[in-house]
């Protein structure tokens, strides 16, 4: 089992990651429980809006948290 607790993710949580595989590159989005991962989603669907783009900005490895799939709720570390 890789879910909840097994996962070794923080509840409530998603994680962005953008990892070097050889000359390849793969894009790690996973969270907690399904809605998490969808709010990883959410915050790629909207790469474009300013303050997404700020704050995935020169970093490899972002977490996300939040309550809602509303942007507005959404933290992005």
């Amino acid at each position: 089992p890789a879910c909840g607790t097994a996962s070794g993710f923080a509840s409530d949580t998603a994680y962005i990651e953008l990892v070097e595989n050889g000359d390849k590159n793969a894009l790690i989005v996973a969270g907690w429980e399904a809605s998490d991962t969808r709010r990883a989603g959410v915050v790629l669907a909207n790469y474009a809006d300013t303050t997404i783009k700020t704050a995935l900005a020169g970093k490899s490895a972002v977490t996300v948290k939040g309550t809602s799939l509303e942007l507005t709720g959404i933290t992005v570390a």
